[in-house]
């Protein structure tokens, strides 16, 4: 059976029933609209950043309800790739990897471009998960913590704003190959962007239970109904 959990079910049904009661007349049921997020970092921040925010730490904002992310949306910081891209600024969708840990190539590569993956930490390479998503079209990735890191995104050997980022002990081989810029959230900021966007709790043989966009799940249902 497939069990399903809409985790921005009650966020969508207040900012719908807020437009409603506003004279917007909407629908109740419609489907929540997919996140939009802004990365940046270096030049594109420097303007915005507070004056004791450590150079490694990236900006990211994003909204369900809102055309800009950079004017409208929720703030959250996490720490830039160290040996990866470091002066940029890019908004798009968000969309998660298919497996969610990008482990292997995603298989929702058809949703994945264009967008910023979200990606779960986990015993993958972090610059192997990035990959993942590049070859699939991404053109970032948020990285979101196995609650491993602290509160301040001190992360041991896989990072800290101290260490000027994470993966600073990496091999720069690898991170020749990458091209999109990655940001590494704390585990809370993770639930914050989660909770926002429209998703279901679905079973992906040889994977287990996965987040996926309704557009995803209605994918899945197909090739088990063939």
């Amino acid at each position: 059976p497939v069990r399903v959990q809409s985790d921005g079910a009650a966020m969508r049904r207040l900012a719908l029933l807020v437009a409603a009661l506003c004279g917007g007349g909407a629908d109740l049921d419609a489907p929540m609209p997919m996140l939009k997020v802004t990365l940046h970092h270096g030049a594109a921040d420097k303007r915005y950043a507070p004056p004791d925010a450590h150079e490694s730490l990236a900006r990211i904002e994003f909204c369900a309800y809102c055309e800009d992310p950079h004017t409208e949306g929720s703030l959250a910081r996490g720490l830039t790739a160290l040996q990866g891209a470091r002066d940029y600024k890019i908004t798009s969708k968000l969309v998660y990897a298919l497996p969610n840990d990008a482990s292997t190539k995603p298989m929702n590569a058809d949703e994945l471009t264009g967008n910023v993956a979200l990606v779960h930490r986990s015993a993958t390479p972090l610059v192997q998960k990035i990959l993942h998503a590049q070859e699939a079209g991404a053109v970032g990735v948020v990285l979101v913590d196995d609650g491993r890191c602290e509160s301040d995104l001190n992360c041991g050997r896989i990072g800290s704003a101290r260490l000027g980022g994470f993966a600073p002990r990496d091999d720069p081989s690898s991170w020749r190959l990458v091209k999109i810029p990655s940001v590494l959230v704390s585990q809370e900021t993770g639930k914050r962007i989660r909770r926002l966007m429209p998703l279901e709790h679905f079973e992906v043989p040889k994977l287990g239970t996965q987040w996926v966009s309704p557009r995803s799940a209605a994918s899945h249902k197909r090739r088990r109904g063939a």
